[in-house]
């Protein structure tokens, strides 16, 4: 009897996590509208691998800015997030417009180059309301990437093992992973040969605005104020203390 009713025990437990797991994972994975949103919100703003610099000082610092963009054309669809993407180095510039939209299983990731990147450089500078790219400024041919969401509240996405051609004969095998507040990417580059010539992860953070410079000298002179009422006041009561 004893044996039984642990068995009926064990039976119950599994029952309830079984049905406890299913229903986390239905309940936790996001509708793909909000996941489209989601992904494009944190590509947007300014990252750069300081942090990855200051361990490893063969990795060159590399900085990103991107903002919300729109497109010129009126055939352009309204559920697709386009953002201009802005990469710099000492030693190179890397330009992108990324359209992100709605996949089967997550979203889709289109990474295109400009045909001259005289117009858009320094966009993200510019009013919102006038960033706009010209397709006619756009290549037919992109790049692609599916972004699948993760448990644990990341996206994670690849183009291996095709990967895309680069010029001169190369070509990229790109793996890019996404959080609210880092992106780390790692694009393999291979030869004509099918050697692997470059194959080193870069690791960015988020740079978090710092307050705009009237801001910083108001929080100063408030502090500045209060320390020197502090002072007087300590005074009248040392001065009111000593007359006594």
């Amino acid at each position: 009897m004893m044996n039984q009713l642990k068995v009926y025990t064990l039976s119950f437990l599994l029952s309830v996590l079984t049905v406890t797991h299913a229903t986390r994972a239905v309940a936790t994975a996001p509708p793909l509208a909000q996941q489209l949103n989601q992904v494009a919100n944190w590509f947007t703003g300014m990252f750069d691998n300081s942090q990855q610099v200051m361990g490893q000082a063969t990795v060159p610092l590399i900085s990103i800015t991107s903002c919300s963009v729109q497109l010129d054309s009126s055939n352009s669809l309204a559920d697709v997030k386009n953002i201009y993407f802005e990469q710099e180095s000492s030693s190179f510039e890397r330009l992108r417009l990324y359209s992100f939209s709605q996949g089967n299983t997550g979203v889709n990731l289109s990474i295109r180059s400009f045909l001259d990147n005289t117009f858009v450089r320094g966009l993200c500078n510019a009013p919102q309301s006038t960033r706009k790219i010209p397709t006619s400024n756009l290549p037919i041919t992109s790049c692609d990437l599916n972004l699948i969401w993760q448990e644990t509240d990341y996206y994670k996405g690849s183009n291996e093992p095709n990967g895309c051609p680069a010029g001169f004969g190369l070509r990229v095998v790109s793996n890019v992973t996404v959080w609210a507040d880092r992106i780390d990417s790692l694009d393999q580059i291979f030869n004509a040969q099918g050697d692997l010539v470059v194959n080193t992860p870069i690791e960015f953070r988020r740079v978090y605005p710092i307050p705009e410079p009237s801001l910083m000298l108001g929080i100063l002179a408030v502090g500045l104020w209060g320390a020197k009422q502090a002072n007087s006041s300590k005074f009248k009561h040392k001065s009111k203390k000593n007359s006594m």
